[in-house]
């Protein structure tokens, strides 16, 4: 049995926790949180126990993996803490504020001779799985360009941290725009030959940037561009892929449909969005449990998180 510990218990950790219940062969044995009351309510009902300080929890409890879910300004320290406890990390996304953090990491997970896991999701999804697959054997022909547009009220229920960047490492680009970035990364393999964007803060006083809009030059003439508003919003996520002979769509970040050759988009990936969403995070578990026993595995690697935050660091330093 594998024990995982779990270090924050925000909602997101809950996520998580539902992947693990439904698991054979894992546990989560214990949660730690500054507030008590939250660490003792994501323990209900899996046994784990519960402590205010994770240094504590990592040297009494001894798990064989931890998840950290975590404001991103305590990812570097608190990931190199476990590291040098000899113990594998799944760091929530973004994997730190810069590439010298991420590069901090990186350089602590060869010293210490353990290895981490950074969440970024595209490479678990059953639709960035298919999309991928599509564009290596050309099903749709060659992939020519690709945008997402994300919108959502922002700034509404944010904790204070997320609206400093000292804190945060920006605001819906970094939180939210890290998404569609992993997902270009993912399927492209390649990297950025040019970047350019606007970004802008018309909504509130905070220091972090609520609209974003950007382009990226891939190599072979793609493109990817991407337009992200926090201010007032009904909400909207789509991503599109755009083929020599037909095009693609993720909508809402989970479901992928595809048209060829002009034709009605046709359903591939679609489902409850909370079973594709459970989906994705047990892969990631699977693969975190694999990465721990030092299985081969496909866990998203810290070389992919840095990517992720080199390319933002760049479009939010425009």
């Amino acid at each position: 049995m594998i024990r995982i510990g779990m270090i924050g218990a925000g909602n997101f950790s809950y996520t998580h926790k539902r992947a693990i219940k439904s698991l054979d062969g894992c546990e989560i044995c214990a949660v730690s949180d500054l507030i008590e009351e939250k660490a003792a309510a994501f323990a209900e009902g899996i046994n784990a126990k519960v402590y205010t300080d994770y240094r504590e929890m990592l040297e009494k409890e001894k798990p064989d993996g931890v998840i950290l879910n975590l404001p991103h300004f305590l990812h570097k320290d608190i990931t190199i803490d476990c590291l040098k406890h000899k113990i594998p990390v799944v760091v929530e996304k973004p994997m730190a504020l810069s590439t010298e953090e991420c590069d901090a990491m990186i350089a602590a997970s060869k010293q210490y001779e353990t290895p981490f896991a950074v969440g970024h999701l595209a490479g678990y999804s059953k639709s960035g799985q298919a999309l991928k697959k599509i564009i290596r054997e050309k099903t749709l022909g060659k992939l020519v360009a690709m945008t997402e547009i994300r919108t959502c009220n922002y700034f509404v229920n944010r904790p204070k941290w997320f609206l400093d960047k000292k804190l945060s490492g920006g605001g819906i680009m970094m939180n939210l725009g890290a998404h569609y970035i992993d997902k270009v990364l993912y399927l492209t393999d390649v990297e950025p030959e040019e970047i350019c964007s606007v970004i802008s803060n018309c909504a509130t006083e905070d220091n972090v940037e609520a609209t974003a809009q950007f382009l990226l030059r891939l190599p072979d003439n793609v493109s990817a561009s991407g337009t992200f508003s926090g201010c007032v919003s009904s909400g909207q996520c789509e991503t599109t892929f755009y083929f020599s002979k037909g095009t693609a769509q993720i909508r809402l970040g989970l479901e992928l449909w595809i048209s060829k050759a002009g034709g009605d988009f046709e359903p591939v990936v679609v489902g409850d969005h909370n079973e594709i969403m459970n989906g994705n995070m047990t892969e990631q578990i699977t693969e975190f449990m694999k990465l721990i026993r030092g299985e081969e595995n496909h866990a998203t690697t810290p070389e992919h998180g840095r990517r992720v935050i080199s390319v933002l660091e760049k479009i939010l330093s425009e």
